[in-house]
């Protein structure tokens, strides 16, 4: 994950989603089962470039974004993430 980071900017450690994921619109019944096929859960460790995360706090700050994650707030500049496998 650390040699994806210094070459791409921004690195995650993942593997592919194995749960079945359901969105439900009240939280009371299944709206609908997610296709996981393209869906990654995301593990530590998070690495970017120092300035890329400076960069994406500036911005997440300035415009009230709502971030979940270290990447999550690299993803909003946008700027590439790296999936490590």
């Amino acid at each position: 994950v650390f040699d994806d980071a210094k070459e791409h900017g921004a690195a995650v450690l993942a593997v592919p989603m194995k749960a079945t994921v359901k969105e439900s619109a009240d939280g009371h019944f299944v709206l609908q089962t997610i296709d996981r096929s393209r869906l990654w859960e995301i593990h530590t460790p998070q690495v970017m470039k120092p300035a890329l995360l400076k960069q994406g706090f500036i911005k997440v700050e300035k415009e009230g974004l709502e971030v979940t994650d270290d990447v999550s707030i690299v993803e909003q500049l946008p700027a590439p993430v790296k999936i490590t496998v």
